[in-house]
């Protein structure tokens, strides 16, 4: 399952995210109304947990929506799409320099 599915299965489910570090170690917590949902997407949370946590360090509050987050990726994606495909950058660049313009959205919408 990749990070979108995951994504959409999460917001389906109205849940929430949000994280917190114990011993240096960054937790994802996951709020949903059943728990038995959250049994079915351990595994892909795990795989996709760097990537979950990179979108949760963008709020302040550390919480936001499956939704939201959904919609970041969403507009993370096609940035990346586009700085790849119109500036002639590597993926990797171009993922990088897209992650930071969505942090300096998200940061210009705090301020």
């Amino acid at each position: 399952m990749d990070c979108t599915t995951l994504l959409l299965a999460l917001a389906e489910a109205k849940a929430s995210l949000s994280y917190s570090v114990k011993d240096d170690c960054p937790i994802i917590h996951v709020y949903v109304a059943t728990s038995q949902w959250l049994d079915t997407f351990r595994t892909e949370l795990g795989m996709h947990k760097p990537w979950l946590l990179q979108l949760l360090m963008l709020t302040i509050v550390h919480r936001a929506s499956a939704e939201t987050l959904l919609g970041w990726h969403d507009w993370y994606e096609e940035r990346a799409g586009i700085l790849q495909y119109m500036a002639g950058l590597s993926r990797h660049e171009a993922e990088q320099q897209a992650f930071e313009l969505l942090r300096q959205r998200e940061q210009q919408k705090t301020s």
